[in-house]
């Protein structure tokens, strides 16, 4: 089924809790420039249900500040590169949010100004293209699942270590799922994501582990984890774009 292409494209997926969260990448906004790398590992199914490995890196950056009609904004950069039996990919995803939606309790890719995106096959390069738009908004693929709002049904979980960049530091955790609309050309699907998530103060952007696990409209199955690896204060931007 033609609409599990853009489920693929996702390969190319604290010490006191906050009252609200956003579930995905972002609990907190650090300061411009700010980066942070997770070590990604999971995988995904065929169609004869066969399963593949992936494993790699992603990377999530803010890269630039602009006000846009009055608001103050962040360039957010996400950035996965993976390999698969099928070779190496990179997907990127640049993206223009108000800086009020990067935050605890919010959905940050469901008030995407515009965005940018590139796809490629390493060690080819490809060019980065608009974000197509989906329902009058920018739709993006990755920011779909990475910047996910409030998820439904979360459970919270007792505090657990997480061997990371801190060391092993105890960490709360939630889980739930949170439905994501997809499109392919003229098609479009609503998918179902598990998620979980465990935080920590001293990470960058609040988030030691992100996990989530879809299941595709055709049956096919796909789950990426990742734990924080790296951070740093040197941000930049990978995509060349006008702005």
């Amino acid at each position: 089924m033609r609409i599990y292409l853009a489920i693929a494209i996702l390969w190319a997926v604290v010490a006191s809790v906050s009252s609200a969260w956003a579930d995905g990448l972002i609990l907190k906004l650090p300061a411009d420039e700010t980066w942070a790398v997770y070590k990604a590992e999971g995988y995904k199914t065929s169609g004869d249900q066969s399963k593949e490995q992936v494993s790699g890196w992603f990377r999530i950056s803010s890269v630039g500040k602009k006000m846009e009609s009055g608001e103050p904004c962040r360039w957010i950069e996400l950035e996965n590169s993976y390999k698969t039996d099928a070779g190496e990919r990179r997907w990127t995803e640049k993206l223009l949010i108000p800086e009020k939606y990067l935050t605890a309790g919010q959905a940050p890719a469901e008030h995407i100004v515009r965005g940018y995106f590139e796809f490629d096959h390493l060690p080819m390069e490809g060019k980065p293209a608009l974000l197509p738009k989906l329902d009058g908004k920018p739709h993006t693929r990755g920011a779909a699942y990475y910047l996910c709002g409030p998820i439904a049904g979360a459970e919270e979980l007792p505090p657990a270590a997480v061997t990371c960049k801190l060391g092993e530091p105890l960490c709360p955790g939630r889980k739930g799922t949170y439905l994501v609309k997809l499109q392919n050309g003229p098609q479009t699907a609503e998918v179902s994501c598990a998620i979980e998530v465990r935080t920590h103060d001293d990470a960058p952007f609040g988030v030691v582990m992100f996990q989530h696990s879809i299941t595709g409209p055709d049956g096919r199955e796909a789950m990426m984890k990742l734990v924080l690896d790296d951070f740093g204060p040197t941000a930049r931007s990978r995509l060349a774009t006008a702005e």
